[in-house]
């Protein structure tokens, strides 16, 4: 799995992006991770579903799900790091995100979860943001497990774009680029 080309364009789909992780080289075809992601909205969708109260609930009943949707191991954390360090030397010590997707021991994605009825507005940016310049991961995802916002490098190399390049909601089949 690589994070994608050094310049992604604005206008790529996640998956264009990197963000599928092993799906061409493994066991899920591209029908596959659109089946399990339509199961994860449909769920959300049932009468008798409810809304994670916390984001530990939130990580895993939807952002765990979403992963592994994606091609990733989530219970291999040298493929998915839960609670990977991003400290800030001299500044900000004892950092830590949600989870960094690593390539040969690297954080390549990094992945911010915020508690399901969590607004994803700019307020919510600032703690992906020091992670995001903290390591040398290329790809930021901010999600409520509902909605995911992806942001990337572009305007400035290892500083997090102010604005996501795409954002796709669990319930819709569609990504609203930016």
């Amino acid at each position: 799995m690589t994070a994608g080309p050094s310049r992604m364009g604005a206008s790529m789909l996640p998956c264009q992006a990197g963000l599928c992780g092993k799906i061409s080289s493994n066991e899920h075809s591209p029908m596959d991770w659109t089946e399990q992601l339509e199961a994860l909205a449909k769920k959300t969708k049932a009468p008798n579903w409810q809304a994670p109260p916390n984001e530990e609930a939130t990580k895993m009943a939807l952002v765990a799900p979403f992963l592994r949707a994606l091609g990733y191991d989530v219970f291999n954390p040298a493929e998915v790091m839960p609670e990977f360090s991003a400290d800030l030397p001299l500044i900000k010590r004892g950092e830590r995100v949600d989870y960094a997707i690593l390539e040969n021991n690297q954080p390549r994605i990094l992945v911010e979860v915020k508690a399901y009825k969590t607004n994803l507005d700019e307020a919510e940016r600032g703690q992906l943001q020091r992670y995001f310049h903290a390591t040398k991961a290329r790809i930021g995802i901010l999600t409520n497990g509902h909605v995911f916002q992806f942001f990337a490098d572009l305007d400035e190399a290892n500083k997090m774009d102010e604005k996501p390049f795409a954002e796709r909601s669990i319930c819709s089949t569609s990504v609203r680029r930016h």
